[in-house]
């Protein structure tokens, strides 16, 4: 079972992903910023939107800025593999609040989903 004190400190994840296992289960958690109208829960990220170019010399309209809002952006994903080695389709991603009560919804997931793996 895991605590909510081992994903170590919010601020942690400011600056570096982490990764962890809960027996056949694997996570990473890290923080992501997403358009600020993204729900948060199961998440899959939308394609890349294409742009359109403007010709050289042409001033074109200013991109217009979407708000976005930092999350915490959690993968899971059945074992033994690494986050690199495993196939994107056997992933799994979840959007949390960047605070600590989205920590501890964290560790209450992760919790949940560990038990479902590893009764398989």
């Amino acid at each position: 079972m895991l605590n909510r004190k081992d994903l170590l400190d919010l601020t942690f994840y400011k600056k570096s992903p982490f990764t962890g296992s809960l027996g056949d289960l694997r996570y990473r958690l890290e923080k992501a910023d997403v358009p600020e109208d993204t729900p948060l829960g199961p998440y899959t990220p939308a394609p890349p939107a294409e742009t359109a170019e403007t010709p050289e010399g042409e001033e074109g309209a200013e991109a217009e800025e979407i708000p976005m809002k930092s999350v915490l952006l959690l993968t899971t994903w059945p074992g033994p593999f690494a986050f690199d080695t495993t196939d994107d389709e056997k992933k799994e991603k979840a959007l949390f609040e960047f605070s600590e009560e989205g920590m501890n919804a964290v560790t209450d997931f992760l919790n949940a989903k560990a038990e479902e793996v590893n009764a398989r």
